[in-house]
């Protein structure tokens, strides 16, 4: 006779092949396993919790095994719902303001948009923000010392951090590799994470900017959930469930039109 253990685990991986092979609904995985609904709810939060897969509207998807993408591979990707979450994120750029911008695809479309932004001081990390706001007139440019990663051409390190402690930001806005009800912000290194949890500190007002795609489908191996408050802005893909859970932790979230 199997014991409970034993059937609970058996379930859980005839779970896993029926996600990979595509039925991923509840109600669906519920009736091939002639099970409840109720039963494959609380199956699904067990194997989430142990980074396997993540939950979606109505059922679960696989984690993605996490790779680090170029920045030039990046700005490809989610194109649309970028640039609107970028959109969004111009129009809480106050006037005469210090704005601190971070390295990334939509952080660089934000910075697009503030090209003819009046009077703005941007201090940035990130060389694509640097270099698109090189030429504006009206923006005073600050661009923070440090080692310079390779893939997302974002500074970090001693240099950076001490820059940062020495300035104050009315507002500022962060890229991330994931973002994660429970865990926050995720990024391939402490270093980036560190930079973040200095400026936010440092901030009136903190947004992370990150489309719908990067809500808990891949699991960098840093992470760190911002002390001081902060916003999610992402588009309108993403699951309502996670929405929800942000909520309950006392994330705002912002959310675009563009869901595709």
């Amino acid at each position: 006779m199997k014991t409970l253990r034993g059937s609970t685990e058996e379930r859980h991986r005839k779970i896993l092949d029926l996600v990979r092979s595509g039925v991923s609904q509840v109600p669906e995985i519920a009736r091939v396993l002639d099970v409840s609904p109720s039963t494959i709810r609380r199956d699904l939060s067990v194997l989430q919790s142990t980074g396997i897969l993540a939950r979606t509207y109505g059922g679960a998807s696989l984690l993605s095994p996490f790779t680090e993408k170029s920045v030039d591979e990046n700005v490809h990707i989610h194109f649309s719902q970028k640039v609107d979450i970028a959109k969004i994120a111009a129009a809480l750029v106050p006037e005469n303001s210090t704005v601190f911008i971070d390295a990334g695809s939509t952080c660089n479309f934000l910075s697009e948009q503030l090209i003819h932004h009046r009077e703005l001081t941007v201090v940035t990390r990130g060389l694509e923000i640097a270099t698109t706001l090189a030429s504006a007139r009206n923006v005073k440019l600050v661009m923070v010392g440090g080692l310079m990663r390779p893939l997302s051409h974002g500074l970090v390190g001693p240099l950076a951090e001490l820059a940062i402690q020495r300035l104050h930001f009315d507002v500022a806005f962060f890229g991330a590799d994931a973002v994660d009800p429970r865990l926050g912000l995720g990024e391939p290194t402490i270093e980036e994470l560190s930079i973040k949890e200095k400026v936010a500190e440092r901030s009136d007002h903190t947004y992370v900017l990150a489309d719908s795609a990067k809500l808990s489908n891949s699991k960098p191996p840093s992470w760190s959930f911002l002390e001081t408050p902060w916003t999610l802005i992402t588009d309108s893909g993403a699951s309502p469930s996670v929405i929800k859970e942000f909520r309950s932790r006392n994330v705002e979230v912002m959310l675009s039109s563009s869901s595709g």
